[in-house]
């Protein structure tokens, strides 16, 4: 097995426990900055932990670190920000998570222009088949809501979480290829969201309540984020183009959809059941034929 595919297999279970962590922290009333900061803050400590560990040295050259500095604020920050507020506003929130999530197709094409990453007929059809059977699970037509107003900046957003997350992709490939260390690009690009989380939070005082049960979901969700965010990072490093890594992530939701239906009672139509058969045909593709 090849190491990416390791890697691409890690990385999609962790997403899928770290979401079916954030769908059960909805029951408990856990805000978007709670979570947020759980995403980013616990890696955090566990990348430096990781480091120190290791004895490793978290030195970088100056302009390095003003790439992942302008990488956090404005491509992982506010794509975060983006894609949240996006998917509330949207009529739809399958609409804005098939917009974002698409940047697949574009880290996928520019990486073989940019960075001479192969792209293989077989690989392009697996990642084909993951989008279009992903908005058959995403987009729901009985959730539609009539559109307003108030609706109709959702699509601009998602268009940006798109723009966002595919530069992050990119820059961190870059990153990576000129010989920055995946554990010191983490734990800069992690710092860096993290104050601006923390920052936002006291500047609009948020307030964070935490009890035994939400301290526990939120720890959960932090820990399977380091893990995502580690052997995604990883797959970069050894896959033949990081839009493969990113088809893999953009598949968990088949899982993800599954099991809230069997843990939290969330319909399973026919509609979505057969996009998780597609997303899972494409997957299996892409990881035996490429």
């Amino acid at each position: 097995m090849p190491i990416w595919v390791f890697d691409s297999i890690a990385l999609f279970l962790a997403s899928v426990v770290m979401y079916l962590f954030i769908r059960k922290g909805q029951v408990h009333n856990i805000s978007v900055t709670e979570y947020l900061l759980a995403m980013f803050a616990i890696p955090l400590i566990g990348y430096t932990w990781l480091i120190y560990n290791a004895h490793g040295s978290i030195a970088i050259s100056w302009p390095n670190l003003a790439i992942i500095f302008l990488a956090a604020v404005f491509l992982s920050y506010i794509g975060n920000i983006l894609s949240q507020t996006s998917i509330l506003q949207a009529s739809n929130p399958g609409y804005s998570l098939t917009i974002t999530k698409s940047y697949v197709v574009f880290t996928t094409l520019f990486a073989v222009f940019f960075f001479h990453s192969s792209l293989t007929f077989t690989s392009t059809v697996a990642i084909c088949l993951i989008l279009v059977f992903s908005a058959l699970i995403t987009i729901s037509p009985q959730s539609t809501k009539k559109p307003s107003n108030k609706n109709n900046k959702w699509a601009i957003m998602a268009i940006g979480a798109f723009f966002c997350f595919s530069f992050l992709t990119l820059v961190s490939v870059y990153i990576i290829h000129v010989g920055v260390p995946v554990y010191v690009y983490l734990f800069y690009l992690f710092l860096f969201v993290t104050i601006c989380l923390v920052s936002e939070a006291i500047i609009n005082k948020r307030k964070i309540t935490l009890g035994i049960s939400k301290a526990f979901i939120l720890l959960i969700i932090g820990s399977m984020s380091l893990l995502y965010n580690l052997y995604t990072q990883l797959g970069y490093t050894s896959s033949p183009n990081p839009g493969y890594i990113n088809a893999a992530s953009a598949a968990s939701i088949t899982l993800i959809t599954l099991l809230s239906s069997f843990f939290f009672k969330d319909e399973l139509t026919k509609r979505k059941f057969i996009g998780v058969v597609g997303v899972t045909a494409g997957l299996v593709l892409l990881f035996i034929k490429t």
